[in-house]
């Protein structure tokens, strides 16, 4: 019987291993991420708006906003299901 307890701690302690292990991967990959997609904005920056009005980036891929415009469009065309009553 206490190895059965035993046991079962272990699993415990291993599937909250396993989670703390996961979360500090997720939380690693997604600092990363906000690292490198941050923009400095400097005093040459603020000049380029200053003149042009905005700012150029080094974006790979800018948005489609006539894709987005038709996408937007056709969600709002469809027919939804009604609700079932309870």
């Amino acid at each position: 019987m206490i190895a059965g307890g035993v046991s079962l701690v272990l699993v415990w302690f291993g599937l909250g291993l396993l989670a703390a292990v996961a979360w500090y991967s997720v939380r690693s990959r997604l600092r990363a991420s906000m690292r490198s997609q941050t923009v400095e904005v400097d005093d040459e920056a603020i000049a380029q708006i200053l003149e042009e009005g905005v700012l150029a980036t080094d974006e790979d891929d800018p948005l489609d906003l006539e894709h987005i415009r038709q996408e937007e469009e056709n969600f709002w065309k469809k027919t939804w299901d009604e609700a079932e009553e309870l």
